[in-house]
Formats: structure tokens, sequence, C-alpha cells
């Protein structure tokens, strides 16, 4: 048995919480309170990880859509009890910290800051006041658990040197299930919300990683891991298992479905896919085939702003890959200018509606969704919109629509644009052809309220089939060039870079093109720009292998 060491004071001390908190929550007498109401119109649904971010759909695969205000990288997804909350783990701030995101506002709280060490994986307590997870380092990881309101401070589970993961709390909220390799191999634990009573639940042959509740409490799904074959095993609460799924290729992390008739899990060799199977293991079949592969999928009940429905009619942006590259003297330096269009290729518009009560108020923006059969979904806070002084504009712009960036080859950020805002008309229309799309009649023609600064209502969008287009040099649309060595670089261009709307898909939400910028004549002269590659879906438009 390995020699478990107790964690030092400083390591607890590091873990620090930040006390700002979304959503107020009761506060719980004990450590697990009554659990909550949930959302009375939640669905059932599967988050998915790729790649590119995270998508949703229905446990059939149908109605996928992209969840928004999630980046990629963000990872360890929990959804939360009421299904309106989302904690996750994500490295978007430099280190790999824990996040909670309101799905339905996209308020984001970053609940750790932890230099030098990851907190990932975490769980919620069935009433959804805390969330327990690992932090630490390669290979040695400690258990925490903290309430979300930041009330309470940070309470250790674990200690020592074993590597403790994955943890799941049980449904009644008295134990914590955990994966730790403290007898060498990873065998399945558990452990109180207070630390106390450490004891193994099951240990086996091989490893066993990534344990999952039963709605019911009374067993735990789990990956098993035996002479390199890697199944779903099931483990009861008297420490009895048998195995589940199994198949010639990796069958693990498994998930159950909120009433426990089925669960989820991850199957293939190399590019992993999403599968379920009845509860009992029987029926497996791929739940849908995810062009991307997978990395992590997950069950919960979302609210029905944000839960996928077969009668939505999302749209998609498709951002261009940039052309009409030009570099023309700009005051004392040059610039780059260059065209933007992002196409609508959606099943329905983006649809924006900004109010206010005031003139002096912030113009806040409102996505409305179409549905099947004439119902209007809202959507609040996906963005602001600010009135343009400056001719030839004078009219209202939304923020950060498209974002324009020159970066090195290995993603470093060396200019980018000074864009106020877009406009979003139909002015620009039929897009390119695709085949499938029909493009609506136009229906955003008013010029975002032009030469209305007090206006309190605003209706913005881009129909099905047309596209936002900005030539060069056209209200912002270049790039400095001046003190840039000569080289290869990458321009990024991002429609909806925040993912804030709501949309099909985002992985073709960004382009890129590979440029080689000289100075013949020396710095002080006029810059060459050559375009090399121009790449659509991708921001690493690399040189090929030759180049």
């Amino acid at each position: 048995m390995r020699r478990v060491r107790r964690a030092s004071g400083a390591l607890i001390a590091r873990i620090a919480v930040s006390l700002a908190i979304v959503v107020a929550l009761p506060h719980a007498a004990s450590h697990v309170a009554a659990a909550p109401s949930r959302e009375p119109d939640a669905r059932t649904a599967i988050l998915l990880v790729d790649r590119n971010g995270v998508s949703t759909m229905l446990p059939d695969g149908s109605a996928t859509v992209a969840v928004p205000w999630l980046q990629p990288g963000d990872r360890d997804l929990a959804v939360a009890p009421t299904g309106r909350r989302l904690a996750f783990s994500s490295d978007r701030d430099g280190n790999r910290e824990l996040y909670v995101a309101d799905l339905v506002t996209g308020a984001l709280t970053r609940l750790t800051s932890n230099p030098g060490r990851e907190d990932v994986e975490p769980a919620w307590s069935p009433d959804g006041s805390q969330l327990v997870w690992a932090a630490g380092t390669a290979g040695d990881h400690d258990l925490f658990r903290l309430r979300v309101d930041g009330n309470g401070g940070v309470v250790p589970l674990t200690r020592g040197s074993a590597d403790d993961r994955e943890p799941a709390w049980s449904p009644d909220g008295r134990t914590v299930a955990f994966a730790s390799n403290e007898l060498g191999s990873f065998d399945l634990w558990t452990v109180s919300p207070r630390g106390t009573a450490r004891a193994p639940l099951v240990d086996v042959p091989g490893d066993a990683r990534a344990p999952d509740w039963h709605p019911s409490g009374t067993s735990v799904a789990y990956t098993g891991i035996v002479g390199g074959a890697a199944d779903v095993w099931l483990a009861t609460i008297d420490g009895s298992t048998r195995r589940l799924i199994a198949s010639p290729g990796y069958d693990g992390r498994p998930d159950w479905s909120p009433d426990g008739t089925s669960f989820a899990f991850l199957r293939g060799r190399g590019t992993l896919q999403p599968w379920s199977a009845r509860g009992g293991g029987g029926g497996a079949a791929q739940i849908v085939r995810a062009p991307r592969g997978a990395v992590e999928l997950v069950f919960g009940r979302l609210g029905p702003e944000i839960a996928p429905s077969r009668a939505a009619r999302l749209p998609d942006l498709d951002q261009r890959a940039p052309s009409d590259l030009v570099v023309r003297a700009d005051g004392a330096g040059y610039v780059l200018g260059f065209t933007s269009a992002t196409d609508n290729l959606g099943h329905g518009p983006v649809w924006l509606r900004a109010g206010r009560g005031s003139p002096r108020e912030p113009m806040l923006v409102t996505q409305w969704v179409q549905h099947d059969g004439g119902r209007v979904a809202t959507l609040p806070g996906v963005g602001v919109l600010r009135y343009e002084l400056h001719p030839p504009h004078r009219h209202w712009h939304l923020d950060d629509f498209v974002r324009y960036e020159l970066r090195t080859l290995d993603g470093r950020g060396v200019a980018r644009d000074r864009k106020s805002g877009f406009c979003l008309l139909d002015r620009w229309g039929p897009a390119r052809r695709v085949q499938g799309l029909r493009p609506a009649q136009p229906r955003f023609i008013d010029d975002c309220a032009t030469r209305q600064p007090r206006a309190l209502r605003v209706e913005q969008g881009t129909s099905v089939g047309y596209t936002d287009r900005y030539p060069a040099y056209f209200h912002g649309q270049d790039l400095p060039l001046t003190g840039l060595p000569a080289g290869r670089y990458l321009l990024v261009q991002t429609a909806n870079p925040e993912r804030r709307l709501r949309e099909l898909d985002y992985a073709n939400n960004v382009s890129s093109a590979l440029v080689r910028l000289s100075w013949p004549a020396g710095a002080s002269s006029a810059p060459r720009v050559e375009v090399l590659r121009r790449c659509a879906g991708s921001e690493r438009c690399l040189p090929a292998p030759a180049d």
C-alpha cells in the first residue's frame, strides 16, 4: 500500500475562491439541502464536447445545436440540477480553473484561482449549492468542496500523495465517489462531503475510472481498464461488479440519463463517438455521427431557453475566408485592408431586438428565435448596441460581431482591429449559392435606426441566405502593419467570437489566410503582402509541408 502523506496548509490556502456570485442560492442548514425545484419545461439532453466547443442534442441525436458562451478547450462539464447553470473547467485565462456559466444570460463566474495547479472535474451537490472537484498537478490531485455562493470557504475532502480524481456526488448527498490510485492502480473510493470516512468502494483488477452514480444511488457505472481494454462496468454499493458494455475498441466515460433507464458512453478506436445503451447494457447504438469526434459527453436536464428543440429555426453564421487584401498608407504608417463576409446559412434569421428604459441607459440586445408553428423564444443578454456618432455611420452598431486579428504562426496576436461594431442588415444578398439553401425575402432593411441616437428600441439582423459584407477599409476594415517584422502571418476573422448569439454550429465561424509580409524597399517604404493560402472554417491556415 502506498504511504499517504498529509497535504500542506499552503496547498489549501492556494485554492482561492472568488466571492462573486451570479445567482443567489439559499444557505443550506447542512452540507446538502433538499433538492431545488427544476425548470418546469426542462428537457433531457446530451452535451457533447469536441475540439471546437460544446454542442447539445436530444437523446436520440436529433436537433443538434451549439451551446453558447463556451469556448474551444472548455471541458469537464457538469449540469446543475436546475438545468440553468453549467460548471466546467477552462484555461481561457491562462491556467485551468473552475467556472460556472448561466446558460440563459451568459453570466460567467470564475470560482478558483490556483496558479501552477489545475482545477478540474467539478460535480454538483444534489441541491445545486456546492461543487466538489479535483485540484493539483499531473499525478497528484486532491478533492475539495466549496459553496458556489462563496460562503464557507474551501473544504479539503482528501489529502495525500495519491492521485484522487473524477468525483461524483451521490444522489442523496451523503457520499462522494471518486477514482484513486492510493493502492497502486486506480480503484473506486468514497468519502463524505466533510472529508471523513474515506473507504474503498470496489477493488478490481486493472484500473477503475470515471464513476457516475445511478439516480437511485444503489450503483455506480465506471470505466474499467483491464489488460489495455476499456469497457463500461457497474459496481453496486455492496462491492459487486459486472461488465455492462464491451467491444474491441474503447468503451468508457459512462453517464446515466436523469431517469436511470439508459446511459451514454464513448466508443471507438482513435476517434471516439457518442453511444448509448439501456440500463442493463443491452441495445447499444450510436447516438449520432459526430464529424469531429467526441472527447466528453454528459446527460442533463436543460431549461427551455437552452435545451435543443426540433422546432427551433436557428441561424448559422459562416465566415468566408479573407479576400481582397490591399496595402495603403495611413498617416505615418501602413495598414492592411481586406474584405469580410459573414453568411447566414442556417434555418432561421439572426434576429436581434434591443431596448432600454431611457436614453441614458445601455441598449441591451435580446436574440429572438423563430420556431415552427409561429412560437418565438427570446434569449436575453447576447450583446449591446452602441450609437456611432461619426459619419457615415450615425446608426446603431452591434459590438464585437466579427473580430479581426493578425497573428504569428504560433497563435500570438500582433495586431487587432479598431472596428466600432456592425449594423446587421439584409443589404448584401443573397449569399453564395449553397445546395438546399433557399434565401428568404429581405426583412432587415431599416438601416439600424439611422439618426436616432435617443431611440429606445432598435431591430436588426440577417435573414437566411444573406451576408453581412464589409469591403477593405470600410469603417475600420484594416489592421496596422507598421513595425511588424517581415515573415509569415495569419489573418484571422471570427464571427460571434464570444459565442453570445445562439447558432446551429460555431465551427464555421472562423476563417483565416496565410500571408507573407515583406518590406522590399525597407521599413520606411510600403510593404508587400502576398496571400499564400486561404482557409475557410479554420483559424490555423498553416503552410503546407513543402512551403
